[in-house]
């Protein structure tokens, strides 16, 4: 499982199955399957394999209220689906650099997308302005702050309730709290 969402009562989950045949690693066999828990008594409520849109490595989901967001590792950039009568249809993709590599972690707020890459060139959060279209154009981030692997590499972040302008992330076994200069410190986030 990648990193997960917690949105009105319910978690939002990436989850792999690298499957093996006789033993063997076959990756013919792999799936991309997003989640929707129930939070308060962990009960799956539904399931989506998303593998037949290109996915195969999947890690971050994010649901903003309208759409769902996944990152990708073979097929970079924070793929956007749609609730439509039950499924999810695929709605685009917002391609960022591949320098910043694959998302560890990625939010929506308004009309900002933020992620958070490690092992690229292109380490950190970073901010994007949703375009109203999305297409296969690579999208330069509006803005850019360092986050310090100090034990681990970066892993899943969320901001912090009633300020807006400081995360949580992950990092190996421990969590850090971020202020992240130039945003607003309280919003209702």
């Amino acid at each position: 499982m990648g990193a997960v969402d917690y949105r009105d009562g319910y978690i939002w989950g990436g989850l792999l199955n690298h499957a093996r045949v006789d033993g063997e690693y076959d990756p013919s066999q792999n799936r991309s399957i997003i989640a929707k828990i129930r939070a308060d008594n962990l009960e799956v409520v539904a399931t989506w394999d998303i593998t037949e849109d290109g996915l195969t490595w999947i890690d971050p989901v994010c649901f903003d209220g309208e759409h769902v967001w996944v990152g990708e590792m073979n097929n970079l950039g924070i793929h956007r689906f749609a609730l439509v009568d039950g499924k999810l249809v695929h709605r685009g993709v917002l391609r960022y650099p591949r320098e910043m590599s694959f998302s560890q972690g990625v939010r929506v707020v308004g009309d900002k997308l933020y992620t958070i890459h490690t092992f690229g060139e292109m380490d950190g959060l970073f901010e994007f302005q949703i375009p109203d279209t999305l297409s296969e154009a690579e999208n330069q981030p509006t803005r850019v702050w360092e986050i310090l692997e100090t034990t681990s590499h970066l892993e899943g972040f969320d901001f912090i309730p009633c300020r807006s302008n400081q995360i949580w992330h992950a990092q190996g076994s421990q969590v850090d709290r971020y202020e992240l200069a130039g945003l607003p410190s309280d919003t209702t986030r």
